[in-house]
This record gives C-alpha cells, sequence and structure tokens, in this order.
C-alpha cells in the first residue's frame, strides 16, 4: 500500500510523527530537570528544534532503510520496530539524561556565564535553595515569628511553578534576636508553606552561630 502525501491526513500524521520525539524529548528533560518558563509556542520550537536532531542522528540508519525497502531488499520486520523505538523513546530519554546532568554541571554553567548573562532557573527561590548543602534557614512568619532549623540532605524546598513551601528536616529553637540556639527536643523536620513567609535568610554554619 502506497501513502498519498498529498493527503491533508498523511501530511498531518507525518508531522505529528516527526514531533513526537522531540515532544518526548521535552516532556522528559522537564521530568528531570523540572519545569520551565516557556511559553506553548517557544516549548513547541524546542520540541521542533529536538526532532530534528534526533532525526538527523537517525538518518544513516533512515536512508540505509529507505534504500533496502525501495530495491525490494529483505528487511526484519523488527528492525522499523525497533528503529522507531529507539528514534521515539530511547534517544529522547537519552538526550534528556545529557541535558539534566549537564544543567548540574559548575563548568558548564561557568562556559554559559561567558556567553550569556541570562540565568535559566526560573526564580530566586529555586536558585537560593540549590545552595550546597547543608545551611541554616531563618524565616520570618508573616504574622511576626521567626522559625528556623537545618535545610540537609532530608529537606526539601518546591520548585518552579509550585507554591514556596519549605521543609526543613531540622527544627531550632531560635532567641529573641533570631540565634540558633539548639535543636528542638524529638524534632523530626518543619514545614513551612510558602503563604505564611515573610521573607527567608539563607545562613553558612559559620553565620548562623556568629549570629548568636
Amino acid at each position: 500500500m502506497e501513502l498519498d502525501l498529498g493527503q491533508p491526513a498523511t501530511q498531518i500524521a507525518a508531522a505529528i510523527l516527526f514531533l513526537v520525539p522531540g515532544l518526548n524529548a521535552t516532556w522528559f528533560i522537564e521530568r528531570l530537570r523540572g519545569p520551565n518558563r516557556l511559553k506553548g509556542t517557544e516549548r513547541l520550537l524546542r520540541a521542533l528544534s529536538l526532532s530534528l536532531l534526533i532525526y538527523a542522528l537517525a538518518s544513516p540508519w533512515l536512508v540505509d532503510l529507505g534504500r533496502r525497502l525501495v530495491a525490494s531488499v529483505s528487511v526484519s520486520p523488527w528492525e522499523p520496530i525497533l528503529g522507531g523505538a529507539v528514534i521515539i523513546f530511547i534517544a529522547p530519554l537519552s538526550l534528556a539524561l545529557v541535558a539534566a546532568l549537564l544543567g548540574r554541571s559548575w563548568r558548564v554553567k561557568e562556559l554559559l556565564g561567558i556567553v550569556t548573562t541570562i540565568d535559566p532557573t526560573p526564580r530566586a527561590w529555586d536558585f537560593a535553595f540549590k545552595s550546597e548543602r547543608p545551611f541554616f534557614v531563618r524565616i520570618q512568619l508573616r504574622q511576626g515569628d521567626r522559625v528556623g532549623g537545618v535545610f540537609g540532605d532530608g529537606s526539601f524546598a518546591t520548585a518552579y511553578p509550585e507554591p514556596q513551601d519549605v521543609f526543613l528536616e531540622e527544627a531550632w529553637r531560635l532567641g529573641e534576636d533570631g540565634s540558633f540556639i539548639e535543636p528542638l527536643e524529638g524534632t523530626a523536620g518543619l514545614l513551612v508553606p510558602g503563604s505564611s513567609i515573610e521573607f527567608v535568610e539563607l545562613l553558612t554554619v559559620e553565620e548562623a552561630f556568629g549570629d548568636a
């Protein structure tokens, strides 16, 4: 059966098939690196670019497969199935893993800093809590109280576009001047919703106890 590329339905199906690897790569990247501020059109353009890259990398195999089909050379039915799986799923996932690893590399960030001053981190909140752990956090609440504790490997801060909540793995008792006195007895952590936060201070161990 021959495909008529002049038919709108065939053209739409071909366009969707072309975009699928890039859309999958975009989805994997956002799952691994977190959501970003790209609008719908920008996300579509990125998916198109990633699809072009994937198909360019797969072009030697695609051209060879096409030549064999045109020449009526026997082709294993598993070859296009496995090849399609690589193009649609494995290649996008591999690109996303590479993008995630590069995004966490300080060397790559330094190189990008030479080219542009734009930081891809969507909010100052996300940037602050990517700092090297552990560190102390002192939070001024909207009702006037202050709370604080340790932000370490067992802590968590929500990322864009979620509300700015933070979980501190160890809550501390603070002095009237905001100094860190001691961990609260039996503390299992402190969850502070973003809606109750006025502002946040991040302090190194030296800074935290230098204020005491």
